[in-house]
């Protein structure tokens, strides 16, 4: 990847009535339009994430009025704007199209002096600003998005150490630009990774769903239809966030390669299994200093029969239709805890009408009473429900409409009555 090239380097401009237009050619997206799409930025003009770099200028030089600002061809937009009620407008009639232009900072000491900027709408008008400063916002790229930039009702100088300033402050707004992109990106991956196009278990009805508390998840979910069962997996690592998701990723891998073998008779334990797929991932969690417990399940639809290993996780419940129901775990340490252990596959008649409900202890953050009693809770859940979507659909409402804190992951099966 590129390095981006330091921003306290570049010159300081003073631009006067020779000052170009910023306006390119009409035609093919400029490399600004498609960097600002792809950071989410493309008419987008409020974002949160930026007025505290907006604030810290304003209160640095005392201005009355300081924006982050983006530009795509002939638009404007705000990002942030503090000292003004401003989202866009035309990019010829700013300050900051100059700085895209120049690709350098700008400093105009008296725009009622300046031929270049003096019949601009903001200093002919509301607010009359006289004082200008701007410096230039890149992608990791060096493609110039926009300007960090203060501005002032009564004209005033600019040192070298003012653009010093005003340079770090634009490449902490670069820095913003990179790590919140990156995270949106490894989000969509996230979220297309999640297990999709199941094909439908007869006699089974099935729902599962993960909310990350942060844009990734540390949670796993999983489940595969094979012709000889049906594999499922809810897991957590201890954390959250990127760190946890990337260990995440790799564990969840190394089950779906290691279950396949069950699938295709290779393996006929699915402890042995789990250790397998310990194996693969051991050094990359002690590594990490980590863990991850999860419940690992392999269901014969035609006997009702779930096969699993619970590897510290303790948080399944089976509720049967008139309302009792048994929590289901084991002994069992995580993985990641000792290269040495291993899982003992345990096996769980079903009948009809009993509903299994995997999750991760985001749950218990969201779901009334379940710290205390995670098994009633859970029980109560699903008797007041209309089957595993409906279940689903209610934990998920809660997980956004409470502060959590831990991902919030359940997956849920109930063996429907014959011929339903």
């Amino acid at each position: 990847m590129p390095e981006r090239p330091s921003t306290a380097d570049l010159p300081l401009t003073q631009l006067g009535s020779d000052a170009p237009s910023i306006t390119p050619a009409r035609g093919e997206p400029t490399a600004a339009t498609l960097s600002l799409a792809a950071h989410g930025l493309l008419d987008a003009p409020v974002q949160s994430r930026f007025d505290r770099y907006a604030e810290l200028a304003r209160t640095i030089w005392d201005a009355p009025i300081s924006t982050v600002t983006m530009i795509d061809r002939d638009r404007a937009y705000f990002t942030s704007c503090v000292g003004l009620d401003l989202t866009d407008m035309a990019a010829d009639q700013t300050f900051c199209s100059s700085v895209v232009h120049a690709s350098a900072p700008v400093v105009v000491p008296d725009a009622f002096d300046d031929p270049a900027y003096r019949d601009l709408p903001a200093v002919a008008g509301e607010p009359h600003i006289r004082f200008y400063a701007g410096h230039p916002v890149r992608d990791r790229w060096s493609t110039v998005l926009g300007t960090v930039c203060i501005y002032d009702t009564r004209p005033r100088e600019f040192t070298d150490h003012d653009a010093a300033v005003l340079a770090q402050l634009a490449r902490c707004v670069e820095d913003e630009l990179d790590t919140t992109s990156d995270r949106d990106r490894a989000g969509q991956v996230q979220r297309a990774l999640q297990p999709r196009d199941v094909q439908p278990v007869a006699g089974y009805s099935f729902a599962a769903r993960s909310v990350p508390t942060a844009l990734v998840a540390g949670d796993a979910l999983d489940h595969v239809q094979w012709d000889t069962g049906h594999y499922f997996l809810v897991a957590d690592v201890m954390g959250k966030g990127t760190a946890a998701a990337i260990l995440m990723a790799s564990v969840r891998t190394a089950l779906r390669a290691r279950v396949a073998d069950l699938a295709t008779g290779i393996a006929d334990d699915l402890g042995q299994v789990v250790g397998a797929a310990r194996d693969l991932v051991q050094h990359d969690l002690e590594a990490a200093g980590s863990f991850v417990t999860g419940f690992v399940a392999w269901a014969d639809p035609s006997s009702g029969r779930l096969r699993y290993v619970d590897a510290g996780h303790g948080l399944t419940v089976l509720v049967h239709p008139d309302g009792r129901w048994t929590s289901i775990g084991s002994d069992d340490l995580p993985l990641g805890v000792d290269a040495t252990i291993g899982w003992t596959e345990r096996v769980l008649d079903t009948e009809e009408g009993d509903t299994l409900v995997c999750f991760s202890d985001g749950v218990l953050d969201v779901l009334p009473g379940a710290e205390a009693d995670p098994g009633r809770a859970v029980a109560e859940l699903v008797l007041r429900s209309d089957g595993p979507d409906d279940v689903v659909r209610r934990v998920g409402r809660l997980a956004h409409s409470v502060p959590t804190r831990d991902d919030v992951t359940i997956l849920v099966v109930r063996r429907e009555a014959a011929g339903a």
